[in-house]
Parts: structure tokens; C-alpha cells; sequence
């Protein structure tokens, strides 16, 4: 994500519920490969969606994974 590649994973509920965001630019893939391939077509057809993919995968690494981001989380749950 922090170098802007489209990152495709499972990414279900669960997760951005932990992550506490509503939204990832992680594209939810299942094991099947034709699930996989369905979704690799669309951006195939529409090569916008991958700079904007880009875009939003490095945007989202820096507010929620960047170092002072996280050291912070670890900062607040100890003085609590």
C-alpha cells in the first residue's frame, strides 16, 4: 500500500472493523480462481481504477500504518 500498488487480499468486515475504518483500498478477493480473475478484468478494462486504487492505498498506509501513527496507538493504550 505504502508504495502505492494495487493490493488485492482477503479484506472482509472483520477486518476494517479491527482497523476501525469503513473503508480500505484493499480489493477483496475469495480463493477462487474465478472470482480472482473477475476482479484482475476489471481493471484491466478500466486502468483508471488502478491509479486511483494507488492513490488511495498510499493515503490510507500513511494514516493508518505510518510509524508515529502506530507508535501513538501503543502510546495511548498505555497511559489509559
Amino acid at each position: 500500500l505504502a508504495m502505492g500498488k494495487v493490493i488485492l487480499s482477503g479484506n472482509e468486515e472483520e477486518n476494517m472493523d479491527d482497523f476501525c475504518v469503513t473503508e480500505c483500498p484493499v480489493v477483496n478477493i475469495k480463493p477462487n480462481a474465478g472470482f480472482i480473475y473477475d476482479k484482475l478484468e476489471c481493471f484491466i478494462y478500466n486502468p483508471n481504477a488502478i491509479d486511483e486504487y494507488s492513490r488511495m492505498g498510499r493515503m490510507y498506509a500513511e494514516q493508518i500504518h505510518d510509524a508515529p501513527v502506530v507508535a501513538q496507538k501503543y502510546l495511548d493504550i498505555f497511559n489509559s
